[in-house]
């Protein structure tokens, strides 16, 4: 019997989803690309976890990622689709990487001695925010340049986590989970990090925002 995590796929206008693999392993993270018919995704490999790209259909087309005993996952597509923003372990502790496509031009774009998770693209294309933690030990959301040429800006501080921060289409906010109420809520910040509102109530746990492409 296959063991681990597998893909599927809802369509939500026949109402029905399909399973794309059975690979027996476990496959994370799913990012579509936003101009190929075709996902990134991480994918245990040799008792790594690695990131490739995999077609529409469930075929694994290229192995972008690579290296010896390392942990790499949540991708995120540049705009134009031919980079990903990454997290690895590589160096010994979590940081983000951005790699083309092809798994050419690999290049580390935080350098603090903390962790660093789960980066995301400004649909400008121009930034990348992503969860880093204090010396507390919580996380908090920052945005740093493409290029890496700037200090990264730290958009919140608190006492508690927050993290998984999603740009919206139009660049102007981010919205991230936070659980600095006791339970996890959704949250939304400008992307200078001011005019913070709270999204969700209720008892419950809301994380991983993502945006409707029309706000």
């Amino acid at each position: 019997m296959n063991s681990g995590w597998e893909l599927f796929v809802i369509d939500f206008t026949a109402n029905r989803h399909e399973r794309l693999t059975s690979f027996g392993i476990s496959l994370i993270a799913p990012a579509w690309s936003p101009v190929e018919d075709r996902m990134a995704i991480a994918m245990s490999k040799d008792e790594d976890i690695k990131i490739f790209s995999m077609s529409s259909a469930g075929k694994i087309l290229r192995q972008i990622t690579k290296g010896w005993n390392t942990i790499d996952g949540s991708p995120s597509f540049s705009p134009d689709g031919t980079r990903i923003a990454y997290m690895s372990g590589r160096t010994g502790t979590t940081q983000i990487y951005v790699i083309d496509v092809d798994g050419s031009n690999n290049r580390r774009l935080t350098f603090n001695d903390r962790s660093n998770e789960t980066p995301s693209w400004s649909p400008k294309g121009d930034k990348i925010a992503f969860a880093s933690r204090d010396r507390d030990g919580y996380l908090d959301i920052f945005v740093t340049d493409v290029e890496g040429k700037t200090e990264p800006s730290r958009l919140t501080y608190d006492t508690r986590n927050n993290e998984d921060p999603a740009w919206s289409p139009d660049g102007r906010f981010i919205a991230f989970s936070s659980d600095r109420s006791g339970n996890s809520h959704l949250y939304r910040i400008n992307k200078d990090g001011s005019n913070l509102d709270q999204l969700t109530e209720g008892t419950g746990s809301y994380e991983n925002p993502a945006w409707s492409p029309r706000l």
